[in-house]
């Protein structure tokens, strides 16, 4: 008998627009549950966050729940605080707790502090992709 205990981990998923486009709540969290599959984690079901811009109540509401378990799923890493202040305060709530944030569309993990640069620089490229309007 095989018994290998999984990492529990809570969706995150979102009602606004990600990267100025829709993603249905339904498709978001069948990427999380194929995400979690892939990767042998028990999925817990999805946290959505509100539709209101500059709003992580649910984010935050889910990251009090590290102590209970082995971290979160979210969609996708651009549906993290656009302030640099408030994703380091999320960042640091995973190393603190030695939880993982998983990124299910970036197929990345976040659980040290390299990892916390390499999502930096992800978004710090996507920000000057952006403001310069180039195609990618």
């Amino acid at each position: 008998m095989n018994d290998v205990v999984k990492p529990v981990c809570r969706g995150y998923i979102t009602a606004r627009h990600i990267r100025g486009s829709h993603v249905p709540q339904r498709v978001q969290n069948l990427v999380v549950r194929d995400y979690t599959q892939r990767n042998g984690i028990d999925f817990r079901l999805s946290e959505v966050e509100y539709l209101m811009p500059g709003c992580y109540i649910m984010l935050n509401s889910v990251i009090a729940e590290l102590p209970h378990i082995d971290g979160i799923v979210a969609y996708s890493l651009f549906m993290m605080p656009k302030r640099r202040a408030r994703r380091m305060n999320a960042w640091q709530s995973f190393i603190d707790s030695g939880r993982t944030l998983h990124f299910a569309v970036e197929n990345f993990a976040l659980s040290t502090a390299t990892d916390i640069q390499t999502a930096e620089d992800i978004l710090a490229i996507d920000q000057t992709s952006e403001a310069a309007d180039l195609p990618f």
